[in-house]
């Protein structure tokens, strides 16, 4: 026959092993860009935060402007990474030179009060959310005499388009 110490002991581990086992399992199942899209559709946003870290467009010695297709993309790269010694067209690339990155971003239909959080990180950049200019850092260039880097760091709200319901 059990004591109550032995009943309390099993429940508190159970209830540990519980937290453990739901903590791992949210963490495992956070979704990562697969060839230049996210899908966060099945993700309650208002209670998780999520990376957009995975596979990304790269149109390498390119600065790509909104509406642009992704054709206009030279490969898929790994983000948030450095580019230098990777491989975009059977080309390695270096430390050195200029690329616009895209990413689809599938959101929920309902989401609202979302925010961008997008660190500092010495560069320039101008980052685009539906066509418009949402943050930019510095001003982008295609040679070092045109290129203004800038250390700044952003965390703004993002207004989402409203799709009419059929």
């Amino acid at each position: 026959m059990y004591s109550i110490f032995n009943r309390t002991g099993i429940l508190i581990s159970v209830i540990i092993f519980c937290c453990f086992l739901f903590s791992f399992s949210s963490f495992a199942q956070l979704p990562v860009a697969k060839h230049g899209v996210i899908d966060l559709r099945t993700i309650d946003l208002s209670k998780q935060s999520v990376p957009l870290d995975g596979e990304w467009g790269l149109c390498w010695e390119k600065l790509c402007e909104p509406g642009e297709t992704s054709d206009k993309m030279t490969g898929m790269i790994s983000f948030p990474k450095r580019w230098d010694n990777m491989v975009i067209g059977g080309k390695k690339i270096t430390a050195k030179g200029y690329a616009s990155y895209m990413l689809t971003i599938l959101l929920p239909k309902n989401a609202s009060n979302l925010a961008l959080d997008i660190p500092d990180t010495y560069t320039s950049y101008k980052l685009f959310v539906d066509d418009k200019v949402f943050v930019q850092s510095g001003v982008p260039g295609v040679s070092a005499e045109t290129t203004q880097p800038k250390w700044q760091q952003f965390t703004r709200e993002i207004f989402t388009k409203k799709i009419p319901l059929d």
